[in-house]
């Protein structure tokens, strides 16, 4: 007997898969921002501090080894979910037959990564020269299944948008991994404690997953309608493949043609630029997707949805990157060390690319969210070409050549692909740029106050007085600038804050729309 689409959504609502839709979804937004972003801040700290413990364990050659398998462990762990978990958070009616089939779907192809991890160990042994490498990546090899077996419960979570305890998830895993490492280490196991820690963390997010998203799975459907579902994952993973090779390139042309010292030097420039970056855009993304999927049946809502969050990544990016441009020197100096400093004109140069890359990484929120990711791979083939002719024109000239090409080629596909993906939902330019105007002009009056600024203060003072100094003067200009460009925008952003903190005080009428 056939369902009716009344029968199928009374179905959908009365099973744990059931999201919310789109009641008061603009509230729900802002609130897992917060969330999201302050369960980042967590993880950083903590990782950071299990970093410095386990540092003071192991010695080098145990990162070294490690090292060595999860450069092959970290190619194999693009095709890990299939693109098959977005897939789930995108659907807009999603059904238990689906999920379950998927979940199957991600556990075995999970086995089969392991097998082929595993088959690979004596080869990676013998690449290496090291044997001490087949039993390393036998259990490396583990992390796979591990990881497929909470790949569809923790969709689920982002799906209703339930952040908190996917943090919670998220955490979890890294405080017993953590643990596990840490205990192994004292033990002596060495470079295994670091296998243990990456096992541990992913058999203890994954389990955490099953018991907060509350979801069993059922058997596989064979006609439950996951082709399509399928399709998107394998236009999502192709695109994946893309950009890692894209992403790394620089890289890779850089350690063969000019060596390990260059490359360094242009590696912590690139990581260090990089950084505030994911600070924005990787909250905004895991928040924005399954927030804007709710919307696609509703181009106009979901179009104004996706403007409010590219005025809050340029809002948060642009000024950010002014400041790193014009403070390289300081910057390097107080997170590097002096001996760093070659690497300030590359992050200098990086910075240029920096203002575009939140508003750039963006647009894959409207690829998933419409569900149009056989264009986000087209689109990927040629940005990555150009990338691609333009690090083999820098690289006559190092690591500068490098930078420089990175920055301009950039600068150079982003009209033409933000036109393509805005197209996908009938956004023009021009309302993206109406929006985001305020934002970067307010940003640019930082560079001169900040030049300023450093030819007024003392050669000799300390990078860390120059570098506070250099903030304080560029938090000011963006904030003075801000209130006279973009007036509506500081308001909005101060109204969302504000009704996070102190919701019941924000008059209904103010509060952020839904």
């Amino acid at each position: 007997m056939t369902q009716t689409s009344e029968e199928t959504e009374v179905v959908i609502q009365n099973c744990p898969m059931a999201d919310g839709g789109t009641e008061n979804l603009g509230r729900r937004t802002a609130r897992g921002g917060a969330i999201v972003f302050a369960a980042m801040l967590l993880q950083k700290a903590l990782g950071l501090g299990i970093l410095a413990v386990l540092a003071r364990l192991l010695t080098p050659e145990d990162y070294g080894l490690f090292g060595m398998v999860l450069a092959m462990t970290a190619f194999l762990g693009i095709f890990q979910d299939l693109g098959l978990s977005l897939a789930t958070v995108q659907k807009a009616d999603l059904t238990h037959a689906q999920v379950s089939t998927l979940f199957w779907i991600n556990l075995g192809f999970g086995l089969l990564l392991s097998v082929l991890a595993a088959a690979a160990a004596p080869l990676v042994a013998a690449f290496y020269g090291e044997p001490r490498l087949v039993s390393i990546t036998l259990w490396c090899a583990l992390g796979f299944t591990l990881a497929a077996l909470g790949t569809q419960h923790g969709a689920l979570l982002q799906r209703r948008m339930q952040f908190g305890r996917l943090a919670l998830c998220q955490a979890g895993g890294l405080l017993v991994g953590g643990a596990l490492g840490i205990g192994l280490a004292l033990r002596g196991y060495g470079v295994h404690a670091l296998v243990a820690q990456t096992l541990g963390a992913a058999g203890t997010g994954g389990l955490l997953s099953w018991v907060l998203a509350a979801w069993i799975p059922g058997r596989p459907v064979r006609s439950s309608g996951v082709r399509g579902m399928l399709r998107f994952g394998g236009y999502l993973t192709a695109f994946n493949v893309l950009n890692y090779f894209a992403r790394n390139l620089d890289k890779v042309l850089l350690g063969r043609f000019w060596g390990a010292a260059p490359l360094g030097l242009y590696t912590r420039a690139y990581t260090l630029m990089m950084l505030p970056i994911g600070l924005v855009s990787g909250p905004m993304a895991s928040v924005m997707i399954p927030a804007l999927a709710k919307l696609q049946r509703d181009e106009a809502r979901l179009r104004q949805a996706y403007l409010r969050s590219l005025q809050i990544i340029g809002l948060a990016s642009f000024p950010i990157m002014a400041l790193l441009l014009m403070t390289a020197e300081e910057v390097i100096a107080v997170v590097f060390g002096p001996r760093w400093s070659a690497a300030a004109p590359l992050f200098r140069v990086l910075c240029i690319a920096g203002f575009w890359q939140g508003i750039y990484n963006a647009t894959g929120q409207v690829f998933v969210a419409s569900g149009r990711t056989d264009r986000m791979w087209r689109v990927g083939m040629a940005a990555s070409a150009v990338l691609t002719a333009a690090f083999a024109v820098g690289l006559p000239w190092g690591p500068q050549g490098v930078a420089w090409a990175y920055a301009l080629g950039l600068c150079g596909i982003l009209l033409p692909y933000l036109r393509y993906t805005y197209a996908t939902v009938c956004l023009g330019l021009g309302q993206t740029a109406r929006r985001l105007w305020g934002p970067l002009l307010s940003s640019l009056a930082v560079i001169p106050a900040v030049a300023v600024a450093k030819f007024f203060m003392p050669s000799d003072l300390s990078a860390v007085f120059r570098l506070g100094v250099c903030l304080l003067v560029g938090g000011a200009m963006f904030s003075a600038a801000a209130f006279v460009t973009c007036p509506a925008v500081v308001k909005q952003t101060a109204r969302h804050v504000f009704s996070l903190v102190l919701p019941s005080c924000v008059p209904e009428q103010v509060r952020p729309p839904s």
